[in-house]
Parts: C-alpha cells; sequence; structure tokens
C-alpha cells in the first residue's frame, strides 16, 4: 500500500528536478566558475541534461513502485515497460543526442514507447494489434525511394538525414494511433475518473512537447527558445503518467 510521505517525497523529487534543469537551462551562467564549478564551457546545459534524464527515471521509479496497486496488473506492467523504454530513448536523445545514430537509436527506442503504450490502450481489444505491421509501410516506401549509391551500412553509420526522416515516420504513426487509441479507451470507460485526467494532461503536455521538438530541428524555424520549452511540458507529462495507472480506489497511507 502505499503511503502518503512517499507521494509527498516524489512531488518534492519533481519539484526540485524542474526547478534546477529550468534553472540551469534559462539562467545566463556563462561567466560563472567557482572552485568545483567552470559554467564556461556548457557546462550547465549538460547538467541541465542529466536533471532532465533524472526526471525520466523517477517517472519510471514512480511507476514501479505504484505497479502493485495498479487498478489492472496488464496497465502497471506496461506502462512500467514503456518508461524504461522512454529511458533508453533519452540516453541517446537526452544525453548523446548531437550524434547522429544516438538521434536514429534514440527515436527507436521512443517508438518503442508509443507501441507500449498502443497495446495499454488496446487491452481486450487485441485485434487492433493487427495494423501495427502497417505503420511499417510509410517507413520502407520512403528508405527504398530515398536509396541512392551508398549501402545499408552507409546509410546507418555515416548519416545524411534520410535515416531519421525514415525513423521519425514511423514514429509519427504510432504516435497518432496511440492518440487515437486513448481516446477510445476513455470513451468506453476503460479509465476512472482520476486515471483519465492525468492521461489526458499527459497527452496534452507530451503532444505540445512535441511540437516544440519539430519547431526546433526544422530548419523552417530552428529557434532555441522552442528548444528551451520541450522539457518544460515534457517533465509534467511524465509526473502525471508515471500516477495513472494507480487505483484510487485504494486509500493512500498515513
Amino acid at each position: 500500500m502505499i503511503k502518503k510521505y512517499m507521494v509527498t517525497e516524489i512531488i518534492i523529487l519533481y519539484i526540485v528536478l524542474i526547478v534546477g534543469f529550468l534553472y540551469l537551462t534559462f539562467a545566463d551562467l556563462s561567466g560563472m566558475q567557482t572552485a568545483w564549478l567552470d559554467f564556461s564551457g556548457g557546462l550547465q546545459f549538460r547538467m541541465a541534461d542529466w536533471l532532465k534524464f533524472a526526471t525520466v527515471v523517477l517517472a519510471f521509479r514512480t511507476a514501479v513502485m505504484f505497479r502493485k496497486d495498479a487498478f489492472c496488473k496488464f496497465d502497471g506492467m506496461v506502462l512500467c515497460l514503456a518508461l524504461l523504454a522512454k529511458v533508453v530513448s533519452d540516453v541517446f536523445l537526452t544525453l548523446k543526442g548531437t550524434e547522429y545514430l544516438s538521434q536514429i537509436i534514440g527515436i527507436g527506442a521512443y517508438s518503442v514507447v508509443m507501441i507500449l503504450f498502443f497495446l495499454r490502450y488496446n487491452y481486450g481489444k487485441f485485434k487492433n494489434l493487427l495494423i501495427l505491421p502497417l505503420f511499417f509501410i510509410v517507413p520502407a516506401f520512403l528508405f527504398y525511394f530515398s536509396r541512392g549509391e551508398e549501402s545499408l551500412l552507409y546509410f546507418i553509420y555515416v548519416g545524411t538525414q534520410r535515416g531519421l526522416i525514415v525513423t521519425a515516420s514511423f514514429y509519427i504513426q504510432v504516435l497518432v494511433a496511440v492518440i487515437v487509441s486513448m481516446a477510445a479507451a476513455v470513451r468506453r470507460g476503460r479509465y476512472a475518473r482520476r486515471n483519465t485526467a492525468l492521461l489526458t494532461a499527459s497527452m496534452f503536455l507530451f503532444i505540445l512537447g512535441d511540437i516544440c521538438v519539430v519547431l526546433a530541428n526544422f530548419a523552417a524555424f530552428e529557434m532555441q527558445e522552442f528548444r528551451n520549452l520541450i522539457w518544460v511540458f515534457y517533465t509534467p507529462s511524465l509526473f502525471f503518467i508515471s500516477f495513472s495507472a494507480y487505483d484510487f480506489k485504494k486509500q493512500i497511507l498515513t
């Protein structure tokens, strides 16, 4: 049974991590230097990235802690697996995001997160899973018609932008399927009122974060302001989703 002090500790940790990475992201520390820290070489942004990554680990830890008190064992288990895949994804996207191969692996792991959420929202509707193979058609089409003289090995390791486009096309399709599946699951009453509120808030913030990712990386925009806003939306989204499988009919002990 979950105790109130455990929930309080999690909320405090989230607040500390959010305030920490927001300060490191938006504050101008370029001229700051101490006996232990020198912020002139981009250290503040590396520290901010580690704090962002810590929020993902905390979300996974929260989901694991609440798993035994989930309203559905399957829901709690899949949520834990999805957040574990999210941890793997952010190792490559957040901590090693500047490397081309890291971006490919990170987006691939993120797609696994979305597939697991698709499974979660289609519990009891497993015939819907038959559409999953269809998500490979568009990436395969893009890969085939964008190939040149390079080998597959070159395509993966040297890195034109084709790899990102192909991987992202798969991710976008799964994301749309997840949004539709979540809406359908809520409509058929699979989730209680509080769980529905958490899922809705999490998905809304997550979509805003993804929009910022697009605006921050597309050449037509490529604005640092959008890049800084990504985790402003992602972090509360993680907070809400980590609690979303909990059975709120159970009493939280003092």
